[in-house]
């Protein structure tokens, strides 16, 4: 595939100041942008942006991620194992290592990973955020570990809803803490190692994760595990210590994808392709509208996640139980009646978060 650009993702252009230089450049380079980009921008708070209590816990949970990104390739202090530790462990086969790394993850949390070879095309070409902002992505590490984190499907019930939102943020946090832990530890033995967390990575994760058995992309572009579905976020470390290569997986994902639909059909602004997407997989599944999903997120105030909570394979919405005690799947988000009565104020169930 042909590798992105990192400052034309929809995250990147949305840091863009307006009369910055960076702002300046990037519009002069892409005027057709600029219109949608600045109305984004100065969209009103959305639905959900003052609820309490979750709302500044999960503005101060990004805030905090923030600062960890600062630790991804090091940081003063750290630990340096000494010469004979170093030798017995460079001494083990590249399996016992990789055991012992994807061992670690689980005791963090981790519900899947895998590992392999580093595929360049997954990387980003040019790097659009932060103090990297501008830098071509060269020099990737030989090799990949990547996992994930699955997030609770109580919470992921009230998509589009404040703890949904919540939730996000504070599995992204999760995923950030292995990662840094275990760039450090391969850093004190004396390789390379980079963390690869949300808003500070060299890697286009849904694709790499792919690649290394994780799951398969869906109709929504997202990365589908198929015990959990989308409810789960990525994160990786690379690095110059020799791992185990693991090989994809293939559970017939895109025929599932071209007989359900749910997530196109549910998206409230129809930024997933509704219509066949099988003979044009792979370039299909590259195509949302990421303009009008952002334009949820602003409506919101939150992200959204009613397509991580529609997949079947996420399974959010298996256990669901009426209120009466009938037994019958109660009304939520991700119903359509459901969003209908969110967003257009028609006769329904009330949102949870309101």
């Amino acid at each position: 595939m042909n590798r992105i650009d990192e400052r034309d993702t929809i995250f990147s252009r949305m840091t863009l100041e307006d009369g910055s230089d960076r702002y300046m450049r990037y519009y002069k380079k892409h005027p057709e942008k600029k219109e949608i980009d600045d109305k984004l921008r100065s969209a009103p708070p959305g639905q959900f942006s003052y609820s309490v209590p979750e709302a500044p816990m999960v503005e101060s949970t990004f805030a905090f991620i923030t600062r960890l990104r600062d630790f991804v390739r090091g940081f003063d202090g750290q630990y340096e194992a000494p010469e004979g530790i170093k030798e017995q462990l460079s001494a083990l086969p590249p399996s016992a290592l990789t055991d012992y790394l994807k061992k670690t993850l689980r005791s963090y949390g981790a519900v899947v990973s895998g590992s392999g070879l580093t595929d360049e095309a997954c990387a980003y070409s040019v790097r659009g955020r932060g103090e990297h902002y501008d830098q071509p992505v060269e020099e990737l590490l030989p090799f990949t570990l990547v996992y994930a984190l699955e997030m609770s499907t109580e919470e992921l019930r009230t998509a589009p809803g404040i703890r949904e939102a919540a939730e996000v943020a504070g599995t992204y946090l999760r995923v950030a803490v292995p990662g840094l832990a275990i760039a450090a530890y391969l850093r004190s033995l004396g390789y390379r190692a980079v963390c690869h967390m949300d808003g500070e990575s060299e890697l286009v994760l849904p694709p790499i994760a792919a690649r290394l058995g994780i799951g398969q992309i869906g109709r929504h572009g997202l990365i589908v595990n198929k015990r959990y579905g989308s409810r789960i976020r990525l994160g990786a470390i690379t690095t110059d210590a020799e791992l185990r290569l693991d090989n994809p997986v293939d559970f017939k994902l895109p025929k599932a994808c071209e007989a359900c639909r749910k997530c196109a059909t549910l998206c409230p602004v129809g930024a997933i392709p509704q219509g066949s997407i099988i003979d044009d997989y792979e370039n299909q599944v590259r195509s949302i509208d990421h303009e009008a999903c952002f334009s949820a997120w602003k409506k919101f105030g939150t992200d959204c996640g009613i397509c991580v909570a529609a997949c079947p394979y996420s399974r959010v919405g298996s256990t669901l139980k009426s209120s009466s005690g009938s037994g019958k799947a109660a009304s939520k988000p991700g119903d359509p009646d459901f969003l209908k009565a969110f967003m257009f104020g028609k006769a329904g169930p009330a949102p949870r978060d309101s």
